[in-house]
C-alpha cells in the first residue's frame, strides 16, 4: 500500500485542541484538561510505549506541516489525506510556490493556503473574462466549467 506522509501545524492546532479540552463539549465529555505540552508529550510517549504500532489510521485534516516539527516523529501508522505536500506533485512549480509562500509568510503552508491559492486564481481568470466586473451571477458564469493549469 502506498501513502502520503504529511505533518500537522503544531503552532496552528495544539493550540486550539488544547483549549477544546479546557471545557465540556462535544470535543471532551470527561473532566480531563490538558495543556499544550500535555497533548505534545501524549504523541511523544505514545511513540514511545509503541501505542499506535498496532493499528492505523486515516485523518482527514490531520495532516498540515508543523505538529510533527514539535513532536519530532510523527507516530506510525496514522495517516492524513487532504492536505498540501510540497513534494505532491513533484514539480518545479510547486516547489516554487512552497519556497515564495514559506519566505513571505515566514511559516509553512497549510491545506487552506494551497485552497486559497487555487481559488484567488479562479476568481482573477473570471475578473479576466468580466473586464473586471465583481457581479456574483457574471463571476459564476465566468467560472461555471472553467479550469486551470495549476502547480498542484
Amino acid at each position: 500500500m502506498k501513502h502520503m506522509r504529511v505533518h500537522l501545524d503544531a503552532r496552528a492546532h495544539v493550540p486550539r485542541l488544547a483549549q477544546l479540552t479546557q471545557k465540556t463539549n462535544q470535543f471532551n465529555l470527561t473532566t480531563r484538561r490538558y495543556t499544550e505540552q500535555d497533548l505534545v508529550a501524549f504523541i511523544d510517549q505514545a511513540n514511545l510505549y509503541g501505542l499506535f504500532d498496532k493499528q492505523a489510521s486515516f485523518m482527514v485534516n490531520l495532516g498540515d506541516y508543523g505538529v510533527v516539527d514539535q513532536v519530532k516523529q510523527f507516530p506510525q501508522g496514522v495517516y492524513s489525506g487532504g492536505r498540501y505536500n510540497r513534494t505532491v506533485p513533484a514539480t518545479k512549480e510547486n516547489e516554487e510556490w512552497y519556497q515564495n509562500y514559506v519566505k513571505t509568510q515566514k511559516h509553512k503552508p497549510t491545506n487552506w493556503s494551497w485552497e486559497n491559492a487555487v481559488a484567488a486564481e479562479f476568481i482573477v481568470e473570471a475578473l479576466k473574462k468580466t473586464n473586471g466586473d465583481t457581479n456574483g451571477k457574471k463571476m459564476a458564469d465566468a467560472i461555471k466549467g472553467m479550469t486551470l493549469k495549476t502547480q498542484f
